[in-house]
């Protein structure tokens, strides 16, 4: 495209359309016609930006109307030649022009792992390891990237000092009385050939020296024009990345590029490249220096020249080398240039951090006669900052001592802890004002202070009121506070003496606050010096181990365990001692002492508060059924069952005595280990008769598997009842001993029964009227008699009051005489476990039984309970 009309401005302004040209522009594939307009543009618009498209200003030439075409031509232009301009455009040839690809980043000795376009992780390359440091190389993940060939961006503003040479292009824009652009290329003669005015030679001029030039012979040989010269697509040149480049080699990059941006084409330098060295050599010499510290750390581009055809970039290997780690803003491995001084070192790093102890710092050196030194430092001190840097040292920057000096600590049970400033004559009352600061729960009556023994650094504690601080009575308020004292709070302890002794969260959290002291005393303790530690057990809220205190009693570590409980017995407390006296071994000595006198304690002391005697929790029974006033009452140690029956009023006039259902929690227990025991039998018996049965016929009976499980799945949906079977009425009447009751007894009277159940295997398990010339064989054929898998020989009654009885005797398995079906009673038909398919699964016939009663107590439990 040589020429081509210009009067797309024009157009745009007749029909009075604000478009944006640079989103155009940008939309432009072509480079040579996105100059051209361009250029148009800031011609006739001054820099106004359009907002619209090619495809806008096509769809406008359909719309125009005749007053826009008798406005044009007003202006000397023709819009239907203009439309018909823009209609011989190839849209598709002008489709969005792309950016280029991103730079693929790569990893460096300076680089934390990267993420490549794909998103999988860039393993990073470890820097060799540096005196013990795990520090990284300075500066080295600059244009660190996939090697390319750099072109420059199209809209970067070309100085006019660039010097033209062959390749470059120049857009020519005429305008006046004649009106039409040229795009022309300077040949290798060093010339541009311009239909108006011939040949002209530009080679070697600057871009400014050629503008003029041409503006000035246009204007003087077509007469009534004015142009318009800018630069095109710029020649490029081949330059050489050599040395340490991460791809070295020969680059074609644009005639604009300096020096880092060959270095970018090569995609940056290799792990052990100098940074601070980097020589141009133009015809064999060398000509500049760059130092990339100078760029990193100042932002310094003076030494980053423009590049010539055929300049090499030499990149010689690393130089001298010094670590830097510590409390400095930037740790790193430095490289030096020149001599270099402690105080220029760290200048490359940033300084020093807000933590750094100038005072404290060292050089780890390689000496001359091959071993390690260590050279300290002050760098407060212009001599410790003047100190020389060698290649190879390590310099190390402490930081600040952590622990905080002049400070008390508040800590424990309070709202919000807190550190308060220490001045000289601080008293505990002049930070502890106001109950406000704690929560509700608070012990008024033990908080401690944890002091340190400046001389020793040893743990001291003085105890303390926390009431009488708050309340101002007494002498807690005016302790006087020492630099670094650590005060605690302690919440007040209530342990519910009616439930289980667990901890309370009070009880926690006190012994949690103090356990780090415990242990700090604990290491502090020597032959001869014992840890000031005492203990108290027994009947106390929060027995444990206490800092003993000077002159501590034995009230006052009461008061430290949260107070006495309501079980215990104040009268006598024992204190148990070592006595060290003797140096070839020690003993134990226990001491019964009055608790309304003092005494003193000494380390290693155990004291244990007794419990008042037959104190025990509150013990409850629970009576249900067919009583006169059923519920829970709360018996005496020692009551019996006949007792606390008579305190219920006896039974109603329905009541069963005979079927009572008495359950203990501890019989309940044991039989729920029992349970599973059965349960790992029958699993383990299963596996084992697997393995049998493999080993003889390949498989287990599937019905016998199939059985075992039925009764295993059973078995797990059963819970234990803790039944105890009482001869009831034989206990009101005297005739048996009676039960001595315990917590958590129950007692159920059911209603009298009129029916027999059979159950089992029977044909039809089920509940029949009670008739008392019926035997239990005759319930038996009303239930269709005996499955082929009955136990014909085992079968049992079940009384109502829980008893079992056996209606065959052992013997040739005659019948027992005097053996009487009652009402109530149940009637059980256990499983043959000799018959098949259930013969050799052994426990079977145990487990049946034992699901059977459970099933007829639960049965009756619950029926009750309903």
């Amino acid at each position: 495209m040589g020429k081509i009309s210009i009067y797309l401005p024009v157009f745009n302004l007749v029909l009075n359309i604000n478009h944006d040209w640079g989103q155009f522009m940008q939309s432009v594939k072509s480079k040579l016609m996105a100059r051209i307009f361009l250029v148009v543009a800031s011609i006739f618009l001054s820099g106004e930006v359009f907002s619209n498209s090619l495809s806008d200003v096509q769809e406008l030439c359909s719309t125009v109307s005749d007053s826009n075409r008798q406005l044009a031509k007003t202006a000397g232009y023709d819009i239907d030649e203009l439309c018909s301009t823009f209609g011989a455009l190839d849209l598709e040839e002008l489709t969005a022009y792309e950016d280029p690809a991103p730079d693929t980043p790569r990893a460096t000795v300076s680089s934390a792992p990267v993420v490549n376009p794909e998103n999988e992780e860039v393993d990073e390359v470890k820097p060799k390891p540096v005196q013990k440091s795990k520090l990284k190389p300075y500066g080295y993940d600059l244009f660190a990237n996939e090697p390319t060939n750099f072109a420059m961006p199209l809209n970067i503003p070309v100085s006019p000092n660039y010097i033209l040479g062959p390749g470059d292009e120049l857009i020519v824009i005429f305008y006046g009385k004649l009106n039409e652009s040229s795009v022309v290329s300077i040949n290798r003669d060093g010339y541009i050939d311009l239909p108006e005015l011939g040949p002209v030679l530009l080679s070697g001029l600057t871009f400014s020296e050629a503008k003029s030039m041409l503006q000035s012979q246009i204007e003087s040989q077509v007469i009534g024009t004015k142009i318009n010269i800018s630069l095109g697509a710029l020649r490029s040149m081949q330059v050489y990345v050599l040395g340490e480049a991460y791809k070295p080699g020969a680059y074609s990059i644009s005639a604009l590029s300096t020096i880092t941006h060959a270095i970018k084409s090569a995609g940056g330098v290799s792990d052990i490249a100098s940074l601070r060295n980097i020589q141009l050599k133009r015809d064999g010499k060398t000509i500049a220096k760059l130092d990339l510290y100078e760029l990193l750390l100042f932002g310094n581009i003076n030494s980053d020249i423009r590049l010539k055809p055929a300049d090499v970039i030499y990149i010689p290997t690393i130089g001298d080398t010094v670590s830097l780690d510590g409390e400095v803003k930037r740790p790193a491995i430095y490289e030096l240039k020149g001599e270099t001084t402690a105080e220029e070192l760290l200048s490359l790093a940033g300084g020093l951090s807000p933590k750094a102890f100038a005072s404290s710092a060292r050089i780890e050196r390689i000496d001359t006669d091959g071993f390690m030194t260590v050279i300290d430092l002050d760098l407060s001190k212009k001599s410790g900052r003047m100190t020389n840097i060698q290649s190879g040292d390590f310099l190390k920057v402490d930081s600040v001592v952590a622990n905080k000096k002049s400070i008390v600590s508040l800590n424990g049970y309070i709202h919000h802890t807190a550190q308060h400033s220490w001045d000289e004559g601080l008293k505990l009352g002049d930070i502890v004002i106001s109950k406000s600061q704690f929560p509700t729960q608070l012990d008024l009556n033990y908080g401690l202070i944890a002091r340190e023994v400046e001389e020793l650094g040893e743990l001291s504690f003085v105890s303390f009121k926390p009431g009488n601080v708050l309340s101002k009575t007494g002498d807690d308020a005016g302790i006087l506070l020492s630099p670094r004292d650590e005060i605690f709070f302690f919440a007040r302890s209530y342990i519910d003496e009616n439930q289980d002794s667990e901890e309370s969260k009070s009880e926690k959290g006190r012994q949690t606050n103090l356990e780090p002291l415990l242990q700090r005393l604990r290491s502090e303790a020597t032959l001869g010096s014992p840890a000031k530690i005492v203990e108290i057990k027994g009947a106390v809220k929060i027995p444990g181990f206490y800092p003993l205190t000077p002159d501590m009693t034995l009230n006052a570590l009461v008061e430290a365990a949260g107070g006495f409980k309501e079980s215990a017995y104040q009268v006598t407390a024992e204190i148990v001692r070592k006595d060290e006296t003797n140096n070839n071994q020690s003993k134990l000595t226990t001491s019964v002492i009055s608790l309304a006198d003092s005494h003193s304690l000494n380390a290693k002391d155990s004291v244990f508060i007794k419990a008042k005697p037959y104190y025990s929790r509150k013990n409850i029974v629970t009576l249900g059924g067919e009583v006169m006033f059923p519920g829970e009452y709360t018996f005496a140690r020692g009551e019996k069952l006949s007792d606390l029956i008579s305190r219920a009023g006896g039974f109603t006039a329905v009541a069963d005595v005979n079927a009572a259902i008495f359950t203990r929690q501890k019989l309940k227990d044991k039989e729920q280990q029992e349970l599973e025991r059965l349960r790992k039998r029958i699993n383990d018996e299963l596996t084992s008769q697997s393995l049998v049965a493999s080993s003889k016929s390949g498989k287990m009976s599937s019905q016998q598997q199939l059985l075992t499980e039925e009764v295993l799945a059973e078995l797990k949906t059963f819970e234990a009842t803790g039944r105890l079977v009482i001869p009831l009425e034989d206990i009101l009447a005297g005739k048996a001993d009676d039960v001595i009751l315990e917590t958590s007894d129950t007692l159920l009277i059911p209603q009298f029964r009129q029916e027999v159940s059979v159950v089992g295997e029977v044909q039809r398990p089920t509940s029949y009227f009670y008739d008392k010339r019926l035997s239990y064989k005759d319930y038996i054929r009303q239930s269709g008699g005996f499955l082929q898998s009955a136990n014909k020989k085992g079968v049992y009654i079940v009384k109502a009051s829980g008893e079992v009885i056996m209606p065959r005797g052992k013997f040739l398995f005659l019948p027992k005489p005097g053996v009487k079906v009652v009402a109530g009673d149940t009637i059980v038909v256990p499983l043959d476990t000799n018959e098949k398919p259930v013969r050799g699964v052994k426990l079977l016939t145990e487990i049946s039984q034992i699901l059977y009663q459970l099933s007829l107590g639960a049965a009756a439990i619950n029926s009750l309970n309903n």
